[in-house]
């Protein structure tokens, strides 16, 4: 649909393209009110404030008992710092659990809310809520691991993380959040990495779940298993932007600029919004430049890389004259 659409360009990091989508969806048809609350949603993460809260209120409108409607516009209000606004969120929360006592994330929105203005025992009241009326999926047990994480109680954080996946296996965010807590948190890298794996062998063909591993590889220093799993990214969707932008970083970093381009300017193509050539190239350049005393190969590699885009860039000229000149290569410097 055309709303998966913009959630799957939201996920791949494309939000301009995302936000085309979620218009379509409002445009295609105007009494549906959760198009609303993803378009308005959407908007607020990319600080377009005004918009946002117009579109939620929209929503509620359409759909004036609808939890999910009420419990997003009474998130807007809890961010604001009036205390007439925080009042309205409160009340809006309320009466979105009252009107689906099953709906776990006014409980879950709520229970954000008093956490943010430290009132930690009502907080963990409603996350606890939250489970109570779910106790069969992992979101509200992953919501509490995060707040009990905040709040330095880390074994019980690891208790809510594991008892999350536990009852929902295929809950990836679950996965996710517990290995980066183990990892930037507990400073557990093994760990991390084994309940990253555990994921890959449920969720073998998300692209997402190859580039969160990946990327714990990026972080840890193993450059050759980052490549595997963002290949195995690619491979899975040829369209992933971040896939080929991260290669090419990788690339450049180990001095082979030709397969760096190659990836970077795949990723322009899919990505235009975010990701620029130009910029890319004087990274390039900056590299190349700082390898001319040490490595004129890859120096020389690093510059003609360059040519290959603007045969003009003086900068590239000069420094390629000045490797062939310095390796006693007057004539290829003259040239």
């Amino acid at each position: 649909t055309v709303m998966n659409l913009g959630v799957l360009y939201n996920l791949r990091g494309q939000s301009d393209v995302a936000e085309q989508y979620y218009r379509k969806v409002v445009d295609m048809d105007s009494t549906y009110e959760l198009g609303y609350v993803k378009l308005g949603n959407h908007l607020l993460d990319n600080y377009k404030q005004e918009e946002g809260f117009l579109y939620l209120e929209k929503a509620v409108k359409l759909a004036p008992n609808d939890p999910q409607c009420i419990s997003e516009l009474a998130k807007y209000y809890s961010y604001n710092s009036s205390d007439t606004a925080r009042e309205q969120a409160v009340e809006l929360f309320s009466n979105a659990i009252e009107t689906d006592p099953y709906y776990i994330w006014a409980y879950i929105n709520m229970a954000w809310y008093h956490s943010n203005s430290r009132n930690y025992t009502e907080a963990e009241k409603y996350f606890q809520l939250a489970i109570d009326s779910m106790p069969f999926r992992a979101v509200p047990y992953h919501q509490m691991a995060r707040f009990k994480s905040q709040r330095k109680q880390y074994d019980e954080a690891i208790a809510f993380f594991e008892k999350g996946i536990d009852v929902d296996q295929y809950h990836y965010a679950s996965y996710e959040s517990y290995s980066r807590f183990l990892e930037r948190t507990m400073h557990q890298q093994e760990k991390s990495e084994e309940i990253l794996k555990n994921a890959w062998e449920i969720f073998e063909n998300s692209p997402l779940v190859a580039k969160d591993i990946a990327d714990f590889y990026y972080r840890s220093g193993d450059t050759s298993e980052a490549i595997v799993y963002y290949e195995k990214a690619k491979v899975i969707d040829s369209s992933f932007a971040y896939s080929y932008s991260s290669l090419a970083v990788i690339y450049m970093n180990k001095n082979e600029f030709h397969k760096a381009m190659v990836n970077f300017k795949k990723a322009v193509s899919l990505n235009p919004y975010k990701l620029d050539v130009k910029e890319f190239l004087q990274n390039v350049q900056n590299k190349s430049i700082g390898l001319v005393s040490t490595n004129t190969d890859a120096a020389l590699l690093g510059f003609n890389t360059i040519l290959n885009e603007d045969p003009n860039n003086l900068i590239a000229l000069k420094n390629i004259a000045k490797i062939y000149y310095i390796s006693d290569e007057p004539k290829q410097a003259l040239t």
